[in-house]
């Protein structure tokens, strides 16, 4: 069997869909023996002995693919999921057909819980599944902090039309996936397993909201970093210093750089108890670096300039998020919308204090220093009378005056969502729950229902409060929803997940929210009015044009 039929042999015996048995290689110093010998015991099931070759492999071939799946799959077979998925994940940056990997991280997906927990200091996160627990915690200026540092980067990268970022100490996950969510191109490596261990958890949160194939391509192992990145004068070499950072550590990985002469490097010092001059002077010293300090808020920085290349840094500037539909150019996920602009799918407006039941309720909740009971509050009156019987009542918040298929025939999709293969004969009956034994878009809801919801919209407040709008720190901590936008170019955000935190920011006088696309398969990012002929329910017939555009135009009134 010659070499690329053996390991696409391997990869289908992993997934269990070879037609049949793996034959063994023998030649001795051919990596492929390395493999197959592992394999071998993974199949006698002598778990321990295939993990500890095939460290011993990786170690000479850190950038294998065969070698991380290999790996990936005999640690789920020994029950450690969180360390599997780790190294799945790292087969998946390589292969160009991900679909074994991907259906890997599903499989192992299935086998994760999570827990967090947090308060007005810190949030703490644990990932569980066999015989691994991960816990971690973060401290909330310090994640700011850092998500700052990472901004600058990003700015910089911008102002200089550089490539991406290479991040040369990303520690965990958290500020990583912030640059991937605000579209900066970075890659990142760390062989610290605890830090691993953060970065799997928002892998997992990922893979829990979005499918395999949608897996941000951005953490890769120390070697390939140095192999492939080091030296490209395109990027932008970022390195964020922290106390307990080993100074050898860090001289060392940026001489990696500076030898180089490539790259330009921004490092920052977030602590006054290291030396940042003297580090500095061993970092550069006989590379041709030109190093300038720079001060923000405390926080010592420099510029490294490679020799020969004009770069001056003026002032430093934070990477600049798009606004509203700015970001279908962008490429982020994560763009600023005006509180203003963001409504319900009722229609409702969160800025209007008087008017949103969520907002108005919290504001009366908190006025009475939270004594107030639910059946006394706004939200008891709104789900008393608005209570519609069709989609056009939700929408326009009054009987219609004249039958408007499919609007008054019950509760269609809106004419944007869903599959074109759905017909007028499977509307749905009834408005369905938002969360279980509810819809708190509208009435009827029992007092236990309206007494939750009063609870987590004090929740949410409390937590801005506390530590503000961070929503980088959650894995779901961001408003998410989609944009419609018109004929004008004026749009809407409409919220799908985090009503509560938008009420909260409403009532606190938030002017502007980050949010992000929410994920999903049966809807585009951005509807816009002038494509009403290939939204999903108007080519299937369910809307005509009339009442798909009567729905769009609702939302701008």
């Amino acid at each position: 069997m010659k070499r690329m039929e053996w390991l696409k042999a391997l990869w289908q015996a992993l997934d269990g869909s070879a037609e049949a048995p793996l034959p063994r290689v023998r030649a001795e110093g051919d990596p492929l023996e390395q493999l197959s010998e592992a394999y071998g015991a993974y199949q006698r099931g002598a778990y321990d002995d295939a993990v500890r070759r095939l460290k011993a492999y990786l170690d000479e071939h850190p950038n294998d693919p065969h070698g991380h799946m290999c790996l990936g799959v005999v640690l789920e077979a020994r029950e450690k999921p969180v360390s599997a998925l780790y190294y799945i994940v790292m087969a998946y940056q390589y292969v160009g057909n991900a679909d074994i990997a991907g259906r890997a991280m599903e499989r192992v997906k299935k086998k994760l819980s999570r827990k967090e927990a947090f308060n007005p200091r810190e949030f703490s996160f644990s990932l569980t599944g066999g015989s691994e627990n991960v816990t971690f915690t973060y401290d909330i200026r310090d994640l700011s902090e850092r998500r700052r540092m990472y901004e600058y980067a990003g700015g910089l990268r911008a102002a200089f039309q550089l490539r991406r970022v290479i991040d040369l100490n990303p520690r965990e996950g958290i500020p990583l996936k912030v640059m991937h969510d605000y579209g900066v191109p970075v890659t990142a490596f760390n062989n610290n397993f605890e830090d691993r261990g953060r970065y799997v958890y928002f892998i997992y949160f990922h893979l829990v909201r979005n499918a395999a194939s949608q897996l941000p391509r951005m953490y890769q192992p120390a070697a390939d970093v140095w192999e492939h990145h080091a030296g490209d004068a395109s990027s932008l070499a970022f390195y964020d210093v922290r106390l307990d950072d080993d100074d050898e550590e860090i001289i060392t990985r940026l001489r990696r750089v500076t030898r180089l002469k490539a790259q330009p490097v921004f490092v920052s010092f977030r602590t006054e108890e290291k030396d940042d001059t003297s580090l500095i002077k061993q970092a550069v010293a006989g590379t041709g670096y030109t190093a300038k300090r720079l001060t923000n808020s405390g926080v010592q920085m420099y510029w490294l300039i490679p020799p020969g290349r004009d770069m001056p840094v003026h002032e430093l500037q934070r990477v600049r998020l798009p606004v509203g539909p700015e970001v279908e150019e962008n490429g982020a996920s994560v763009f600023q919308v005006p509180l203003s602009l963001c409504v319900d799918q009722t229609v409702t407006p969160y800025a209007s204090k008087m008017e949103h039941h969520f907002t108005r309720t919290l504001l009366e909740y908190v006025k009475s220093g939270e004594t107030k009971a639910p059946e006394d509050l706004y939200m008891t009156e709104v789900y008393g009378r608005f209570q519609p019987q069709n989609r056009y009542e939700q929408l326009f918040h009054a009987p219609a005056p004249r039958a408007v298929p499919p609007l008054t025939d019950g509760w269609p999709p809106l004419p944007w969502l869903g599959d074109p293969s759905i017909t007028k004969a499977q509307l749905s009956p009834e408005p369905g729950e938002t969360r279980p034994g509810g819809n708190h878009h509208h009435g009827p809801n029992t007092p236990a229902f309206i007494a939750a919801e009063v609870k987590r919209l004090a929740k949410a407040l409390r937590l801005i409060e506390q530590a503000g709008y961070e929503p980088e720190a959650f894995p779901d901590g961001y408003v998410e929803g989609y944009l419609l936008v018109n004929d004008d170019d004026s749009y809407r955000f409409v919220v799908a997940e985090g009503q509560h935190r938008m009420a909260a920011l409403a009532v606190k006088n938030y002017k502007e929210v980050r949010v992000k696309f929410s994920p999903s398969d049966y809807r585009p990012n951005i509807i816009r009015r002038q494509d009403v002929k290939k939204w999903p329910l108007v080519q299937s017939g369910m809307y005509s044009r009339k009442a798909a555009l009567k729905v769009f135009d609702r939302f701008f009134e």
